[in-house]
């Protein structure tokens, strides 16, 4: 039966990978008509010169009532949440190129003035770019740039534009630090001086009574375990449970978030900073992850009950089935929360927070689950692939992993000059390739910095030969007599 139930998830597992959900009919050859989203001057190339010069632009292309294309791409940029904004593109323009294009042609197009429509980016690039020279950059080169772009979309598409410059670049400009990397410096160094000083501490203080340390650390579970006001915990887990489901539903409600988060292109497009207001107002926040907290604690006490009995549940029927009955429930909550990504429904809603608050609670239950069963060698294929023995020498790096992965992003992502084409290829490709970077780059440091470094403590710290430990544990038994 237990096999049938693995089979019958599998399946629909498999054929899901090949289905299409794109939302309605896609024609590349409309598409391909359209502007695209980013195209960039070669920027290696336009900042060899001494005189070069580099300019990122946003640009918004203004209506044209008598333009077929412009009615595509107005209908395309309607449904925001399932696809990109084409009537916003972003374009890297090299100023040698622009202004030699424009005395070729000894023509220059008229500066189009008018307010800008998406007044929340251009705060955020005044926000982001606050250099003193950006501000003179946009004042020197905005009617050169507006008037190169304008050429280049009424020649390519008959459609005119207005747009503002991000930033620049030049040959010869120099990145200065300022107060912030300074602060950062020193945080850094104070978190240093921290880890080395408390390694130290912990080191004398083995050494002094190590015996009272061992102690310390054995009784540490169980005095944990223990609570001291034992007709308070229901109350407590009753309370949490009640505030768990409330905080996210009553989140949802009064500032009219998403029921479910749901990563539209344009958040990928403008790095996460836009349409993520359901994310950074559900998830970081500790008020609304009470229920994790609430499930660690129910998790951590059911593991120490169960612990003197041992907890080798696999084999067993019971416990191998809620393995699968699990799963069977995450692929009913990720299909529960298709109709809130596919549709549009008005807020603020009293359904939708509903949804909200039982939605988070129950990924957490199932989470907590899936822990807790496989701490109880459950779960068949995928506990023997997770205890496999190629997983302990990346779990003695992955302190470095974790240091360095955001470093090794930075440098591959800093390694592209032009817009890719991605596939779902190109992106296991290169999920995999930042993967192995990383891990390799945290065992050289690893095998050079951590490890030698941590001898050398271990061996500074090292007792004295021949020193005599104070309060010795003897423990004798009487022997067996051989009568």
């Amino acid at each position: 039966m237990l096999r049938w139930l693995q089979i019958g998830i599998l399946l629909p597992l498999f054929s899901l990978g090949r289905g299409n959900f794109s939302s309605g009919s896609f024609n590349l050859t409309l598409y391909r008509q359209m502007p695209p989203l980013h195209q960039l001057d070669d920027y290696d190339l336009c900042l060899d010169r001494p005189s070069g010069s580099y300019c990122l632009a946003y640009v918004e292309i203004l209506p044209n009532a008598s333009s077929t294309l412009w009615h595509l791409i107005h209908e395309v940029s309607q449904d925001s949440k399932h696809r990109f904004r084409h009537d916003r593109v972003f374009r890297g323009v090299c100023l040698e190129g622009c202004k030699k294009r424009l005395i070729d042609l000894s023509e220059s197009r008229e500066h189009e003035e008018g307010t800008f429509l998406d007044q929340e980016l251009i705060a955020y690039y005044a926000k982001v770019h606050r250099r003193a020279s950006d501000a003179d950059e946009r004042l020197l080169y905005e009617e050169l740039v507006n008037s190169c772009l304008n050429l280049k979309f009424g020649e390519e598409f008959s459609l005119q534009t207005r747009s503002l410059i991000e930033y620049c670049d030049t040959a010869d400009d120099h990145l200065e630090h300022d107060g912030l990397d300074l602060i950062f410096y020193a945080l850094l160094i104070c978190i240093l001086l921290l880890t080395l000083c408390s390694s130290i501490y912990d080191f004398r203080l083995s050494q002094i009574n190590p015996q009272q340390t061992e102690n310390f650390y054995r009784k540490a579970p169980s005095s944990r375990s223990k609570c001291k006001h034992p007709n308070l915990t229901r109350p407590l887990y009753i309370t949490l449970s009640i505030l768990a489901l409330a905080v996210p539903a009553i989140l949802t409600y009064v500032l009219e978030l998403d029921a479910v988060y749901h990563l539209r292109p344009e958040t990928y497009r403008y790095l996460y900073f836009r349409h993520s207001d359901t994310f950074y107002q559900m998830y970081p926040p500790f008020y609304t992850n009470l229920g994790g907290y609430l499930l660690g604690f129910l998790c951590g006490h059911l593991y120490l009950k169960k612990r003197p009995q041992g907890l080798v549940f696999r084999g067993n029927l019971k416990f191998e089935l809620a393995m699968w009955l699990l799963v069977l429930a995450t692929l009913g909550l990720l299909f529960s929360g298709y109709i809130f990504i596919r549709q549009d429904f008005a807020k603020p809603s009293l359904w939708l927070a509903l949804y909200a608050g039982v939605h988070k609670n129950l990924w957490l239950l199932i989470c907590a689950g899936f822990v807790f069963l496989m701490c109880c060698k459950v779960g068949g294929m995928a506990y023997d692939f997770c205890t496999l023995p190629l997983f302990r020498p990346l779990a003695r790096i992955s302190f470095q992993s974790f240091l360095w992965h955001v470093v090794i992003l930075r440098i591959v992502a800093g390694c592209f000059r032009q817009p890719v084409y991605v596939s779902s290829f190109y992106l296991m490709c290169n999920v995999l390739s930042v993967f192995i970077i990383t891990q390799v780059v945290a065992a050289f440091v690893a095998i050079v910095l951590e490890l030698p470094l941590g001898e050398v403590l271990r061996c500074l710290m090292k007792p004295e030969t021949g020193r005599e430990e104070p309060n010795p544990v003897i423990q004798t038994s009487r022997a067996q007599s051989a009568v």
